[in-house]
C-alpha cells in the first residue's frame, strides 16, 4: 500500500502538521496500521483452535450437500437453497479442494480477512478526512467491534467477512476516483461492488452512496453524479442477470403492516444496543427475546427519529459524516425486518456490514473529540471501546467450540429453539440426558405456556397450537415442523434416560406436528417395536419413503423382513443400506441370513467374509453360527432363521 501524502484537508477536517517531521509521521502511520492488524489477529487468535459448528458442516461438504463443486455450479446452485452468493460458494470450493475440511485453515482465512479489512477501514477514513488519528481510531473500533464476531470467528460468517473486504475496497476506489478523476477507478470501483454483492446480496444496499459521493467529494452537481453512476448502474444489470441464473428462492413475509412496524422497531432496538452498549447478549442472541418488553417499541421509534435528525444535521454541517451515516442506514435496511422479503428475526452477524460505516463514524468522532478536547464526547466513546473489547474478547473464547457456543447461546437466548436443540444434543453427547430433557422441556413450556405441554398436545392435538403458541413460535424462528423436530429431541433424550413411556408419548405428539419427518417416524417405531410391531414397521416404511438413504431405518426394517422370512426384500434393503454404511459387521450377518434364506451360497460366503473384516466386528460366536449355516446349505436344506 502506498504511503499517503499530505494534502489539503477535505471539508471540515483538521490537517495534521507535517513540516519537518514527515518521516516520523510516516513511521507512526505504518506502526499504527501494523498495530491494528495485530490487534485484530490477537483478539481472534483463539478461534484458530475452533471446530466446525452449525452450518459449517454443510459448507465444508458443499458438493455432497448442495452439489456445488466448481465455478459453474457455484453460480448456478443457490447456497442453502435461498441465497445467491456464488463467490462465497467459490471460496469454499477452492478451500475444500486444498484444505480438505480441516477447520483451522477456514478460521485462519476469516481471521486474516477481518484483520486486513480493519487496516483498510483506517486507510478509507484517512482518505476522506485527511487525518491519521481518525483513520487509526476507525480501524481500532472496527477491529474490536462485537458485530464482527459472527463474521470473523465463525466459518459460516464467510459471506460477511469477505463482502466487507470488497465493500471497503469499493468505497476506497470511489473516493480515489473523486480525488484523481482517473477513469480506471470507474472500472475498479464497480467491479469491487459487484464482487461484494456476489458474496452477500446485502452489499447492493450501498449503491445509492455512488451518486451521493459526487456531492460529498466531487463536483457537487447532477452531471457529476450521473457520470460516476453510469458504470455502477451497469453492474446492477450484470448482477440481475447472474441472479436469474442462480435462481435462489424468495420467501415473502406474511406480516401485516402494524405487525411489521412493531417487529421493525424491536429489531432497531436490538441492533442499536449492540452497537452503542454491546453486551454478551448482542453476540449470542438469535431472536428478539431480549427486547420483548413493550418499552423497546418506543425506544426503537426514538432510534429511528434520532437517526433521521442526526442525518439532517450532518448534511448541513459535515457531508462526510452524512455519507457514512447514510451508509449505515442503507446497510441496515435489508436486515431491518421491514422489507417485503422474509428474513431471520435476528442474528448478530447480520449487521456486520453496518459495522463498517459505524466504525468510520466512531473514528471521526474520536478524532474530533481529541482535537477539540471534548471530554463529554470522549467518555462515551471510550466506554464503547472498553465494552466492545471486553465483549469481543469473551465471545471469541466461546464462539468456536460447539459445546461452549451452544451453552452461551442457550444461556443468553433460551427461547431460540434451534440453539436449545443443539445444546441439548451437546448434552446428549456428554451422556447428560436428564439435563438435556430439562433444557428442551423448558423451551416447550415457554412455547405452549404450560408445563403440561405433552398432555395438552396429546389431548387437543393441532388445536393446541393457539395464536399465542404461533406467535411464540415465530419469535423463536420456528414453524410446526421445527417444533415437531424439537419435541423429537426431547423424546430422544427421554429414551436415552430410559424414560420410555414419556418418550413414547412425546414422540407420538411430535408426529402430530411433523408427520413428514423421517427421523421421527424411525424413532417412534423403535419406541413402540415391542408393544406394537406392526405399527412400528409401518412407521419405518414411511421413514424410508421420505428418505430412501436413511440407512439406520433400512437396516432395522431389513431385520424385521428376515423375521417374517421375506428374504428378497431384506436382501434389497440391506444392499442399499450397506452401500451407504458398510462398516457394520452385524448388518452383514443379516445379509448372510438373507442370502442363506435365498439359498445363495456365494452371496452368503461373500457377506460373511465382509462381516469378518468389518470395522464393527461381530461376536466370534455369531460368525461361527453363520459359517455353520452356510456349510449346511443345500438345495433341499431349510434356510437359516434369524431370531426376533
Amino acid at each position: 500500500m502506498s504511503q499517503p501524502q499530505e494534502v489539503t484537508p477535505r471539508g471540515d477536517s483538521i490537517p495534521e502538521k507535517s513540516s519537518g517531521i514527515a518521516p516520523r509521521f510516516l513511521f507512526n502511520w505504518r506502526f499504527a496500521l501494523t498495530s491494528i492488524f495485530l490487534l485484530a489477529v490477537a483478539l481472534y487468535f483463539p478461534v484458530l483452535q475452533g471446530w466446525a459448528i452449525w452450518d459449517d458442516h454443510q459448507l465444508l461438504t458443499l458438493k455432497a450437500t448442495f452439489g456445488i463443486s466448481d465455478v459453474k455450479t457455484a453460480f448456478t446452485h443457490p447456497l442453502f437453497g435461498n441465497y445467491f452468493r456464488p463467490l462465497t460458494s467459490l471460496s469454499f470450493v477452492i478451500e475444500n479442494g486444498i484444505f480438505k475440511g480441516i477447520p483451522f485453515y477456514y478460521h485462519l482465512t476469516n481471521l486474516l480477512l477481518h484483520a486486513v479489512t480493519a487496516v483498510l477501514v483506517a486507510f478509507l477514513v484517512l482518505l476522506v478526512t485527511r487525518r491519521r488519528i481518525a483513520g487509526v481510531l476507525a480501524g481500532i473500533f472496527f477491529a474490536v467491534q462485537p458485530a464482527q464476531v459472527g463474521a470473523a470467528a465463525w466459518i459460516g460468517g464467510r459471506p460477511d467477512v469477505l463482502s466487507l473486504l470488497f465493500l471497503v475496497l469499493f468505497l476506497i476506489a470511489l473516493v480515489m476516483y473523486h480525488d484523481s478523476q482517473k477513469g480506471r477507478w470507474l472500472v475498479i470501483g464497480p467491479v469491487l461492488l459487484l464482487l461484494a454483492a456476489l458474496t452477500k446480496e446485502q452489499a447492493l444496499a450501498f449503491w445509492p452512496l455512488v451518486p451521493l459521493s459526487a456531492f460529498t467529494f466531487g463536483s457537487s452537481n447532477f452531471k457529476g453524479a450521473l457520470k460516476v453512476s453510469a458504470p455502477y448502474a451497469f453492474i446492477l444489470v450484470v448482477y440481475a442477470g447472474l441472479w436469474m441464473i442462480g435462481h435462489p428462492s424468495i420467501h415473502a413475509t406474511t406480516h401485516g403492516l402494524s405487525e411489521t412496524v412493531v417487529l421493525m422497531l424491536r429489531t432497531v432496538s436490538h441492533y442499536a444496543m449492540g452497537f452503542i452498549v454491546p453486551t454478551r447478549s448482542s453476540v449470542f442472541t438469535f431472536t428478539l427475546g431480549d427486547v420483548s418488553n413493550f418499552v423497546f417499541i418506543p425506544l426503537g421509534a426514538l432510534v429511528v427519529t434520532g437517526s433521521v435528525w442526526a442525518l439532517r444535521l450532518a448534511w448541513k454541517r459535515s457531508p462526510i459524516l452524512f455519507w457514512f451515516g447514510l451508509a449505515a442506514v442503507l446497510g441496515y435496511v435489508p436486515v431491518s425486518n421491514f422489507t417485503l422479503v422474509g428474513t431471520l428475526i435476528a442474528a448478530p452477524y447480520r449487521c456486520a456490514i453496518v459495522g463498517l460505516p459505524v466504525a468510520c463514524i466512531l473514528g471521526m468522532a474520536g478524532a474530533f473529540a481529541a482535537a477539540h478536547r471534548r471530554v463529554i464526547l470522549a467518555l462515551p466513546l471510550g466506554l464503547n471501546f472498553i465494552l466492545s473489547f471486553a465483549v469481543t474478547w469473551e465471545a471469541t473464547q466461546h464462539w468456536h467450540l460447539p459445546f461452549d457456543f451452544w451453552q452461551e447461546v442457550y444461556r443468553d437466548d433460551p427461547h431460540f429453539l434451534e440453539g436449545a436443540q443443539f445444546y441439548a444434543h451437546s448434552l446428549d453427547d456428554k451422556g447428560l440426558y436428564d439435563e438435556s430433557v430439562e433444557v428442551t422441556s423448558k423451551s416447550l413450556t415457554y412455547i405452549f405456556d404450560s408445563p403440561q405441554w405433552a398432555q395438552l398436545l396429546d389431548q387437543k392435538q393441532k388445536d393446541a397450537i393457539t395464536p399465542g403458541v404461533g406467535l411464540r413460535l415465530e419469535e423463536t424462528r420456528a414453524d410446526l415442523q421445527n417444533l415437531g423436530n424439537f419435541m423429537g429431541a426431547n423424546a430422544f433424550s427421554l429414551g436415552q434416560a430410559k424414560r420410555y413411556p414419556e418418550a413414547t408419548v412425546v414422540a407420538r405428539d411430535a408426529l402430530i406436528l411433523s408427520p413428514s419427518d423421517y427421523w421421527l417416524n424411525y424413532y417412534y417405531g423403535r419406541l413402540i417395536l415391542k408393544t406394537d410391531r406392526v405399527q412400528a414397521i409401518r412407521h419405518w416404511e414411511v421413514a424410508l419413503r421420505l428418505n430412501p438413504d436413511y440407512y439406520l431405518c433400512g437396516l432395522a426394517l431389513a431385520h424385521q423382513r428376515l423375521i417374517d422370512h421375506e428374504y428378497a426384500d431384506a436382501s434389497r434393503l440391506l444392499e442399499h443400506a450397506l452401500a451407504l454404511y458398510p462398516v457394520n459387521g452385524y448388518a452383514w450377518l443379516d445379509m448372510v441370513d438373507a442370502k442363506v434364506g435365498l439359498k445363495d451360497r456365494a452371496g452368503a460366503e461373500k457377506a460373511l467374509q465382509t462381516a469378518s473384516n468389518a470395522e464393527l466386528k461381530p461376536n466370534p460366536v455369531d460368525l461361527q453360527k453363520r459359517e455353520a449355516a452356510i456349510r449346511g446349505l443345500t438345495e433341499s436344506s431349510p434356510s437359516s432363521q434369524p431370531k426376533a
